[in-house]
This record gives structure tokens, C-alpha cells and sequence, in this order.
């Protein structure tokens, strides 16, 4: 079985398909929409897509649903789990900035502001996966 997702390898939604389909082949795509394209596309090929989390609610996907007439056939839940990475020896009081996408943002928003950003406020809004191999290449230039 292929599997569409969004993201790089390595992102949740990527891990939930190896989870629930461990024989699967993934293919990593950039948006939701090249997701449903292929899928459109090609019927051995399915997506696996996030639909919602219990903390924020819907992701707002339904209008690829039904732009591309695609059928639900499961429906799995994967447990999020967040880490917050720095640069190697830097302390928690040191961080100025937290980036992340805006879902991750929402759901880490109590800890950000009372942990990292008492007296600071930007949060920069950037894919997860792409945003630690941010950090870890700015990690390798020190």
C-alpha cells in the first residue's frame, strides 16, 4: 500500500501511517491538496490526513473532501506529543523565540507563554519537521 502525506519523513502524520499500515511505502507531499491530488490520481495510492485534534478542534480539510469526491475509509487516532529543542547547552530561560506552526502553537500555548515567553512574544508559525532540521543545522554552525 502507498500512503500520501503532508509533511517530511518524520512528521506525525507520516508516523501514523507506518503505525497503522507498518508495510506501507510513503510518499511526502507539500500540502494537503498534492495529497488528494495523487490520490485523485492514482486509486492504489491513499493520504492520510489529520483531520482535527482535541485541542484545537478542525483542521479544515473538508473542502478537499469534497473537491476531490475522495472516500473515508478509517479513521485512526495518534497520540501528539511536543518537544521543545534548542541549540545544545542553551537554557530554557535563555530562548527568545519558539517557532513552530500554528497548530502546534495553539496547543503548547499555556507552556510557552508561562515557561519560555513571560516578557517576549514572537512566535514564528513554520512546519515542525522543517523547523528541527532548522535548529539542528544552525546547532552544527556553532
Amino acid at each position: 500500500m502507498k500512503i500520501a502525506y503532508q509533511g517530511i519523513p518524520g512528521s506525525y502524520s507520516e508516523s501514523c501511517a507506518k503505525q497503522n499500515y507498518p508495510e506501507c511505502e510513503t510518499i511526502s507531499c507539500k500540502t494537503f491538496d498534492e495529497c488528494f491530488e495523487i490520490a485523485n490520481n492514482d486509486s492504489n495510492i491513499k493520504t492520510i490526513i489529520p483531520e482535527s485534534n482535541k485541542t484545537t478542534g478542525n483542521i479544515g480539510i473538508e473542502y478537499l473532501i469534497f473537491k476531490f469526491r475522495l472516500n473515508i475509509y478509517a479513521e485512526h487516532f495518534y497520540k501528539i506529543s511536543h518537544n521543545l529543542l534548542s541549540i545544545k547547552g542553551n537554557k530554557i530561560e535563555n530562548l527568545i523565540d519558539v517557532y513552530s506552526h500554528a497548530q502546534a502553537l495553539s496547543q503548547s500555548s499555556n507552556f510557552i507563554k508561562k515557561i519560555i515567553l513571560q516578557n517576549r512574544s514572537e512566535l514564528i508559525q513554520l512546519d515542525l519537521p522543517n523547523m528541527f532540521l532548522r535548529v539542528m543545522t544552525k546547532q552544527k554552525e556553532l
